[in-house]
């Protein structure tokens, strides 16, 4: 799910991704409406969870790189010596 973010309010920063392969019609759209949020255009369309609700979590996040290592691991394993 794409999302707009404002990390720091006190800052002029503001960031999209989360694209998920449709990037080309997605990042036009998204600078779009960056652009409209940092010249300070006001409009429902600030209300939507795009621009507002965290990512979720997920639990074995701290994981993932352990996940990864082992994974090259057995498909190294796999691809070169079995």
């Amino acid at each position: 799910m794409p999302r707009i973010v404002q990390p720091d309010p006190s800052l002029s920063l503001y960031y999209s991704f989360g694209y998920g392969g449709n990037g080309v019609s997605s990042s036009a759209w998204a600078g779009r409406r960056l652009a409209q949020r940092i010249v300070g255009q006001d409009g429902a369309q600030w209300d939507l969870p795009i621009y507002n609700s965290p990512l979720p979590g997920h639990l074995f996040s701290p994981f993932r790189r352990l996940g990864q290592a082992m994974l090259y691991h057995w498909y190294y394993l796999r691809d070169e010596v079995i």
